[in-house]
C-alpha cells in the first residue's frame, strides 16, 4: 500500500530528453478503448468503470490468452481490478483478497495472460514470495506486458511497479541492466502516450501521474522539470477538471519542500524561504481551484491540511478542511496522517495534542478504514522524532500510557478491519518491544508464516517466541 520514494537510480535520463519526450509529443497519442468519453470530458463513475473493464477485461478476451480453462477466474480477477480503479467497491468488500485468490487459480491453472499475470505478482506473490522472486516476476510480467496488446495504461503501472520494485530490492544502484533499462524507457514512453489521450478519465490520469512523479520526489531538479513538461500537456487536454488543479497543488507542495529541505526552521537559510512560501502559495492558489470545481474531492481537502501547515495557518483553518475532508471520507486516513503531522511539537502542537488526537481515531464511531491506526502512528511518530538513539526509542514503548494505546488502536482496527490479516505483524512487534509477553504470544499466532521475514532473518521471529515465553513463564503469565 505505501509508494516508494527517493528512487535516484532512475536519474539517468538527462533534462533535455525528459522535455523532448514530453513537450515535443511527436508520437501520436495511442487512443484507449473508449464507447463513451469525449476528449476532455470529465468521466463519470460508470464511465470510469466502464473504461477499466474495456482496458482489462475486453482486451483480456479478445487476446489468444483466453481459454475456458482459466476463463472464469481471469475475467473474476480482472473485474474487481477494474471496480477497484474505479473507486466502485461496496464498503467492506475484500477487494485484494478477491483478486489475489482468482489471479492465483488463474495463474496456477495455465494462464498466461500479462494483465492477469500483473494481479497475481501484485496481490499475491508479493505478499507471499521474497523480494527477488517477485523482482523477477515483476521484470518478467513489463516485459511481457509491453508486447502485448494492452493499452499504454497498463504498460505503464506494470513498468512502474517492476522499476519501483526493481530500485528498492538492489538498494536503488545507479545503473541497470539493459532489460531493466528498457523497461524504464518503456515506463516513460507509455506514461508520455496516456498523458497524450484525452479521451483517458481524468481520475486516471490524476493516479498516474501521482504515481510517476512521487518516482523523482528526492530530486528537486528532476521532479520540477518532470513537471514542467506535464502540466502543458495536462491543462490542454483537462483543462476543467479538478483533478489537473490537484496534481499542481501537489506538484508545487512537493517542490516547495524540496528547495526548502526537511530541517528545523532555525536550519533553513533565508534564500529557501522565499522560494519555499512562493511554491506553497501557488500550491494553495491550485488547491481552492481545485475545491471550486469540485467540492466532493475529499483529497483536495485533506491536500489544504498540510498546505496550511506549510503556509503556518491557524489551527481552525486546519480543523475546517480536517473536518470537510473526513465528513466526505470518513476512512479518510491521509486526512488524519495531514493533521497528525500538524500536531508534531515542532509544527503547531505537543505529544499531548498527537495522543488525543490519536484516541479520537480510535473513539470515534463514524471514522473506519485504518483510520484508528493514527493512534499507534501517534506514538510511533513522537518517539521517532523525540531522539536518534535506538536503546531511547526502544524504552519508549514500555511506558505505562503506551500499551493501553497500542491495543486500543489495533482492537478497534480489527473489529473494523476483521480481513487485514497482514496487520498483525506489526501489532505482535510493539507488543513484543512492550515487554507483554503474553499479548505478544497472543497476537503471533494470528501472525501470517508468510510475514515471518518482518521481524528480521528466518531466525528472529522463532527467537523472540522463546524469548517471550520464557518470559511469561517467569513472570506467571503462563504455566
Amino acid at each position: 500500500m505505501k509508494r516508494l520514494r527517493n528512487l535516484k537510480g532512475l536519474q539517468f535520463i538527462a533534462g533535455a530528453l525528459i522535455c523532448g519526450i514530453f513537450c515535443g509529443c511527436n508520437k501520436k497519442p495511442v487512443v484507449t478503448p473508449s464507447d463513451s468519453i469525449k476528449p476532455g470530458q470529465v468521466a463519470s463513475p460508470v464511465d470510469r468503470l466502464q473504461w477499466n473493464l474495456n482496458t482489462t477485461v475486453e482486451v483480456y478476451r479478445n487476446s489468444k490468452s483466453a481459454n475456458n480453462v482459466w476463463d472464469q477466474y481471469a475475467t473474476n480477477a480482472l473485474i474487481e481490478f477494474a471496480k477497484a480503479r474505479s473507486k466502485a467497491i461496496p464498503r467492506g468488500e475484500n477487494f485484494t483478497m478477491i483478486i489475489a485468490t482468482n489471479s492465483q487459480l488463474a495463474v496456477n491453472a495455465g494462464c498466461n495472460d500479462s494483465q492477469v499475470n500483473y494481479l497475481y505478482v501484485r496481490f499475491y506473490l508479493s505478499a507471499s514470495a521474497d523480494k527477488e522472486t517477485v523482482t523477477g516476476a515483476w521484470i518478467q510480467d513489463a516485459t511481457a506486458m509491453n508486447q502485448s496488446a494492452y493499452p499504454p495504461v497498463r504498460k505503464f503501472y506494470a513498468s512502474f511497479r517492476a522499476m519501483t520494485q526493481y530500485q528498492w530490492a538492489n538498494n536503488y544502484p545507479a545503473n541497470h541492466p539493459p532489460e531493466v533499462a528498457a523497461i524504464n524507457g518503456q515506463m516513460i514512453d507509455n506514461f508520455q502516450a496516456l498523458l497524450a489521450d484525452s479521451t483517458v478519465p481524468v481520475g486516471e490520469i490524476y493516479d498516474a501521474t501521482h504515481e510517476f512523479l512521487g518516482i523523482w520526489e528526492g530530486s528537486a531538479q528532476m521532479y520540477q522539470t518532470y513537471y514542467n513538461c506535464i502540466e502543458p500537456v495536462l491543462f490542454k487536454n483537462w483543462p476543467g477538471a479538478s483533478e489537473s488543479w490537484l496534481i499542481k497543488a501537489e506538484a508545487y507542495l512537493r517542490i516547495g519542500w524540496l528547495v526548502r529541505g526537511t530541517g528545523y526552521a532555525n536550519d533553513v537559510t533565508q534564500d529557501k524561504w522565499k522560494p519555499f512560501f512562493d511554491k506553497l502559495t501557488t500550491a494553495e492558489t491550485a488547491a481552492k481551484q481545485a475545491w471550486v470545481l469540485d467540492s466532493s474531492n475529499s483529497a483536495i481537502a485533506s491536500l489544504m491540511i498540510s498546505i496550511d501547515e506549510g503556509l503556518q495557518r491557524s489551527r481552525p483553518d486546519m480543523e475546517m478542511w480536517f473536518k470537510r475532508a473526513m465528513d466526505l471520507a470518513p476512512d479518510n486516513y491521509a486526512a488524519c496522517k495531514a493533521k497528525l503531522h500538524y500536531l508534531y511539537p515542532q509544527w503547531y502542537g505537543s505529544r499531548a495534542d498527537m495522543l488525543a488526537f490519536g484516541r479520537e481515531c480510535v473513539a470515534n464511531t463514524n471514522w473506519f478504514g485504518y483510520v484508528p491506526i493514527i493512534l499507534v502512528d501517534a506514538h510511533s511518530d513522537y518517539n521517532l522524532n523525540a531522539s536518534t538513539n535506538e536503546a531511547v526509542r526502544l524504552a519508549y514503548w514500555k511506558q505505562p500510557d503506551v500499551w493501553p494505546d497500542l491495543k486500543s488502536s489495533y482492537e478497534r482496527f480489527f473489529q473494523l478491519n476483521p480481513g487485514e490479516t497482514g496487520i498483525y505483524k506489526n501489532y505482535a512487534w510493539y507488543a513484543y518491544h512492550a515487554g507483554q509477553w503474553a499479548e505478544f504470544l497472543r497476537i503471533s499466532e494470528k501472525v501470517r508464516p508468510e510475514d515471518y521475514g518482518f521481524f528480521g532473518d528466518k531466525t528472529a521471529f522463532p527467537q523472540m517466541l522463546n524469548t517471550a515465553k520464557g518470559n511469561a513463564a517467569d513472570s506467571g503469565m503462563i504455566k
